[in-house]
């Protein structure tokens, strides 16, 4: 019969890869520090870790810090997206003009929130040079009277609004 589809050998889950299906409910499996281990389907589904956490890559994968709701990772998370992500409806006017998110900042969220501090209520993430990357010397929590004294003159912001 076979492996179940879940279970098929190079399925990814958390860090680790499923390297053989033993039998029901239990999976020979590789975490990213190269250990191999065997484990229970239902333990290794709901932790997918065998605990290491030893590499700081690895560790990094895993940061967790308890933002992901919060207004600033909210923000975060949209200047990436309109930097790298071809489908944000803004990507035109960020990533295709070649603005880019500091490596500090792209990597990791925790770094953005120590050089940023949390967002302040009333105020979104503003470029002090539009023209400049998200790094933390061009980067502040504006009110949305002060970006627009800091836009692009001259820029019509429709995508198809050049004629």
């Amino acid at each position: 019969m076979g492996a179940p589809k879940k279970y098929k050998a190079g399925k990814k889950f958390g860090l680790f890869t499923i390297v053989e299906y033993i039998s029901p409910g239990l999976v020979s499996a590789q975490c990213a520090c190269g250990k191999i281990g065997t484990f229970r389907t239902a333990r290794f589904l709901k932790y997918a870790t065998c605990g290491c956490l030893e590499n700081p890559q690895i560790r990094r994968k895993k940061e967790r810090h308890g933002e992901r709701k919060s207004p600033t990772y909210t923000s975060w998370a949209a200047m990436k997206s309109r930097c790298y992500r071809k489908g944000n409806n803004r990507y035109y006017a960020y990533g295709a003009r070649g603005i880019v998110v500091c490596e500090r900042w792209k990597e990791s969220f925790s770094n953005f929130l120590a050089d940023m501090g949390p967002r302040p209520p009333g105020t979104t993430l503003d470029r002090i040079d539009s023209d400049g990357n998200y790094e933390p010397s061009n980067c502040k929590w504006s009110t949305i009277a002060e970006q627009n004294k800091n836009r692009r003159r001259g820029w019509c912001w429709g995508k198809n609004s050049l004629s």
